[in-house]
Order: structure tokens, then C-alpha cells, then sequence
């Protein structure tokens, strides 16, 4: 009888063992089969992203690199940028201030040459906004006398080697009693052009050196106000210089001298409305 109680409980301990075997192993099995299916992806994964996050790192160090390089490049382009205005200005415009004395060369040319300026009328007059770099100018300038001294005058005309100065449209009508010399002066004028670095005019020609001194004033040296009413048109005088001088309109110059254009001449008295 004890054998057969002995028996009994080496089972029971024997089959108690077993199941605690079989439970360990199960739990072996299942964390093995849990960590295949889903840690083991996950780390390989984990593995391949750590070069792509290393690479994007260095891609974005690299990147900001370059952008302060870039916001350097571009804040020393912002600071030279007024300077390589004026010095394309000036290599390629006549500065305002020039305007007038360039105009009354034309004059002093004549005067060398024993030619008479007819008329010089403003074809065109320039824009007053103030975003706009350059302005253009265009004048008709009309010169009378024998055709030996037109010629002579037009090749005394030294303002066609400067950038910004254009003569076109010229013509020569040979009439009674005097020959007629007409072209078409455009100035290209900006207030960027620098003195110092535009090109100047060549030598003077041993016929300007003739020119007496007094000639070489121009209008704006010795402002002349209208009396009576009327002003006397000097040397350089434009219809629209007179009409700003004092404050008028073109319109109402015309209008007040019966003028059929804009040509005036030295002079001429004007009306002053």
C-alpha cells in the first residue's frame, strides 16, 4: 500500500515538474517568436536610419553653412551696389549739370566757326520720377551759313566722343541765302554720373581756342529776370529754360509770343505772361 502512495506522489511531483517545464518552454518559444516578429524589424530598422539620420544632420550643417555664406555674399552685393551704379552711370551717361553747358557749345562751335545756331527747340523733355536712373533729352538744333563752315562746325562738335551724347538725323538743305545744317541731339543725363569718373571731352581744336572768353558763359552764370514783362533771349536760352526761369508754362509762352514750335533764338524778346 505505501509503495503504490509512494507511486502516486512521484507522479504527481513528476507530472508538476513537467508542466513547469512545458510552461518555461512555451514562455522561451513565445519571447523568442515575439522578438523575431517585432523587435528584430524594428532594430534592423533602426539600424538603417541611423546613417540616414547622420546624413541629414550633415546635409542640414552644410546647409546652413552655405545660407551664411550666401547672406554675406549678398549683404556685401547690397553694399556695393550704389557704387557699381554710379560708376556704370558714369561710363555710360553725361551728368545733369552738364546738360546746359553742353548745349551752349553748340554755341561757341557757331561763333568759332562763323556760323549762326537758327533755333534750338526741346523735341522732348524727361520724366520727374524719382525711381528713374537716367533721363532723355532731344533737340533739334538748326544752324545756318555757308556749307564750308557747317561742315567745319560739325566736325568741331566734340561732345560725340562722349558716352550719353547721340547725334543723329543730320541733314544740310543748300537754299537762298544761306545754307541750313538741322540734326537731332539725344542726351542721356543722370544724376549717379560722378565727375570724376565719366570720360571728358579731347583737346580743345585751334578754332575753340578762338573763341573769346565771354562766349564760354553759359545762361545759368548770370541769371537775367524779365522787365516790363518781357525777357531778351540769350545764348543757350531754350524755350522750356525760359519757361522754368520764370515760372510759366510752355504752353502759355507759346501762346502769349504766338509761337508756332518751340524754336527761339538770341535776342528775341519774349513776352513774359
Amino acid at each position: 500500500m505505501n509503495a503504490v502512495t509512494d507511486l502516486i506522489e512521484n507522479l504527481r511531483n513528476n507530472i508538476v515538474n513537467a508542466l513547469a517545464i512545458f510552461l518555461i518552454v512555451v514562455i522561451i518559444i513565445g519571447y523568442l517568436a515575439f522578438s523575431t516578429t517585432s523587435i528584430m524589424p524594428q532594430w534592423q530598422q533602426r539600424s538603417e536610419l541611423i546613417p540616414q539620420v547622420a546624413a541629414a544632420e550633415l546635409q542640414v550643417t552644410q546647409a546652413a553653412l552655405s545660407s551664411d555664406t550666401s547672406i554675406e555674399t549678398l549683404r556685401a552685393q547690397i553694399e556695393s551696389a550704389p557704387t557699381r551704379m554710379v560708376q556704370t552711370a558714369s561710363s555710360f551717361m553725361v551728368a545733369d549739370a552738364k546738360e546746359a553747358q553742353i548745349l551752349d557749345n553748340m554755341y561757341q562751335y557757331a561763333d568759332a566757326n562763323d556760323v549762326t545756331v537758327a533755333g534750338l527747340q526741346v523735341q522732348s523733355t524727361p520724366s520727374t520720377s524719382e525711381d528713374e536712373l537716367y533721363s532723355l533729352r532731344q533737340f533739334r538744333v538748326e544752324v545756318s551759313g555757308p556749307l564750308p563752315q557747317l561742315l567745319s562746325f560739325l566736325a568741331d562738335v566734340r561732345e560725340t566722343q562722349l558716352p550719353g551724347f547721340v547725334l543723329t538725323n543730320v541733314t544740310i538743305n543748300q537754299q537762298t541765302p544761306t545754307d541750313m545744317l538741322v540734326m537731332d541731339v539725344y542726351l542721356y543725363t543722370s544724376s549717379y554720373v560722378d565727375a570724376a569718373l565719366a570720360p571728358t571731352l579731347p583737346a580743345s581744336s585751334e578754332s575753340e581756342a578762338a573763341v573769346p572768353a565771354a562766349a564760354t558763359a553759359t545762361p545759368e552764370s548770370a541769371p537775367v529776370t524779365a522787365e516790363n514783362g518781357r525777357y531778351e533771349v540769350r545764348r543757350g536760352d531754350t524755350l522750356l529754360s525760359v519757361s522754368l526761369q520764370h515760372n510759366v508754362s510752355m504752353a502759355a509762352l507759346k501762346s502769349a509770343n504766338g509761337l508756332a514750335d518751340n524754336t527761339i533764338f538770341p535776342g528775341q524778346e519774349l513776352v513774359i505772361p
